[in-house]
């Protein structure tokens, strides 16, 4: 399920960016030296800095593939902004100078269209981190994801959540998503297990008829319960998980024992559920997938 890895963009070896906090009174000589740049990385901790921002955009907003922008905590940049007007393949944005291991982060993939098939249309990648427990920070991008490609006409087709709060109102938040998710995954993040229930229940309701895969990653509160409403989620072809001790033998058969359009279940780590719940699931997939061959 590793979608995120992205090809690096190389950097203008003439840029002036790494010095710009020493030239802060230059801010109109850095513009014209950034123009025509294929990637820029600077500060936007100031009003004059997302000034700078919104100029770049204006002034490069073809050429511009790779934009990242250190905001640190207390500036509010308007990440709707951002989204509806960066026409780039990566666009980071980073809200905290935590190393990677203390901060939270949310990656998603956008297609610039509203039909996830086709194959003409652009994809470009937003990740946004945030300081661990910044409820409020990652609330506020998911609400920038769901304005901006709004008014794009545009399409959310995968999210990843790492080190997130479990906050009780993040999840009922994405249902109201006005995307096409064809897959999500959550690593590291402290749901209440009553939380994560309620939310795959929904999910049967088909809110993203086209959701595909699903990954939960060391998610303390992951139990048996939790695995069997995944099993009749409409559509589901794959799951992941990871590092979920909670779960046991009984809740990895559940994914099965009942009708389902699982294809793929990938499981690592879960420290109660034995090789023989492993084989079972092996079996069962070789016969779902015989019969579909036979069909």
């Amino acid at each position: 399920m590793d979608y995120w890895k992205t090809e690096e963009v190389k950097y203008h070896s003439n840029s002036p960016i790494n010095s710009y906090n020493s030239r802060n009174n230059n801010n109109t000589k850095m513009m014209d030296n950034t123009n025509g740049l294929s990637a820029v990385a600077m500060p936007c901790t100031t009003p004059q800095c997302w000034l700078d921002t919104q100029e770049l955009l204006e002034m490069d907003g073809q050429k511009l593939k790779k934009l990242t922008l250190y905001c640190g905590v207390d500036f509010p940049v308007d990440a709707d902004y951002l989204i509806r007007h960066f026409n780039g393949d990566h666009l980071n944005v980073h809200r905290t100078y935590a190393a990677w291991k203390n901060r939270a982060q949310v990656d998603a993939i956008i297609t610039a269209t509203e039909d996830i098939n086709a194959t003409s249309a652009r994809s470009y990648t937003i990740t946004s981190t945030f300081e661990m427990g910044d409820e409020r920070g990652v609330l506020g991008f998911i609400n920038a994801l769901r304005t901006g490609t709004t008014a794009l006409s545009h399409t959310v087709s995968r999210l990843r959540f790492w080190n997130c709060p479990g906050s009780a109102i993040l999840l009922p938040l994405l249902l109201d998503l006005p995307c096409r998710l064809q897959v999500l995954q959550f690593e590291n993040c402290e749901f209440s297990t009553s939380i994560l229930v309620g939310f795959l229940q929904s999910l049967k309701t088909s809110p993203w008829p086209t959701l595909q895969e699903l990954g939960f990653i060391s998610i303390p509160s992951f139990t048996d319960d939790v695995v069997a409403e995944i099993a009749g989620i409409p559509g589901l072809k794959r799951v992941a998980l990871w590092k979920c001790n909670d779960v046991t033998d009984q809740g990895i058969r559940s994914l099965l024992e009942e009708y389902s359009d699982l294809e793929d279940v990938d499981i690592g780590d879960c420290r109660h559920v034995t090789k023989e719940a492993v084989h079972y699931v092996k079996e069962k997939l070789l016969e779902v997938n015989k019969k579909a061959l036979i069909l």
